[in-house]
């Protein structure tokens, strides 16, 4: 099985480190490809990841009346309890939860209503993901990632943390591969602090400080979620 992954670009500084190894093509491309090789062997007592994440699952719809657009984001982790991961991360959901915000269950079918309480996304008539309001004369798409880069701040000990866990990751993979390739995994594996791996981490060390607390069922239904609206 071949897979191609594209060169994800978290910041500069990434950017320019990672864009040592990536094959530049005539054609544009830009990216490293790789091969899984699988067999048959099937493992079925494989003890769970504890830092397993889904990555970034976002859907959004921005051209459109501002009534009418968002931008929302989700990552499945263990501390989620959602299944179907992206498929059933439906566009649909978001419009109705925010058609919901906007003017009530009256606006919604009685299906479309049911599925968000089904999925948790409603509780008690409730919202349960997070809502993040922005002016309505800013780009919605802009304000939200951009927004949330400047209010959240990277301690120095979460930080020091991801560096550590890059260099496990890449000793780790370094075992599996040829030395000529070693140097692409240093580039290709240091930023940890960039993956959905870190929101696991981070909400377990909170937990065991007391600085967060244990969600109920519910909660865990819309956990990780955020929907972005305009105001």
């Amino acid at each position: 099985m071949l897979a191609v992954r594209r060169l994800i670009r978290f910041d500069e500084g990434f950017e320019k480190e990672f864009e040592k190894y990536t094959v530049k093509r005539p054609d544009g491309g830009d990216f490293i490809a790789y091969a899984n090789v699988e067999d048959d062997i099937s493992i079925t007592a494989v003890k769970p990841e504890p830092y397993w994440c889904c990555g970034y699952m976002t859907r959004g719809v921005n051209d459109t009346p501002a009534e009418e657009a968002f931008e929302s984001i989700s990552v499945d982790c263990r501390y989620t309890d959602r299944s179907g991961g992206w498929q059933d991360n439906l566009q649909e959901d978001w419009q109705q939860l925010t058609k919901f915000i906007r003017s009530g269950k009256d606006a919604l079918s009685q299906e479309g209503y049911k599925r968000l309480c089904d999925k948790g996304y409603l509780y008690e008539d409730r919202v349960q993901p997070a809502v993040m309001r922005i002016k309505s004369s800013e780009d919605i798409v802009s304000a939200f990632f951009g927004g949330l880069n400047e209010k959240i701040a990277v301690p120095d000990e979460v930080a020091e943390f991801a560096r550590k866990m890059d260099e496990q990751v890449i000793n780790e993979n370094k075992k599996h591969f040829p030395q000529h390739m070693h140097k692409t995994l240093e580039g290709y594996y240091s930023n940890c602090i960039g993956s959905g791996i870190m929101i696991p981490k981070v909400i377990e060390i909170l937990l065991e400080r007391g600085v967060l607390k244990p969600l109920s069922e519910i909660q865990k239904k819309a956990a990780l979620s955020v929907l972005c609206i305009n105001e």
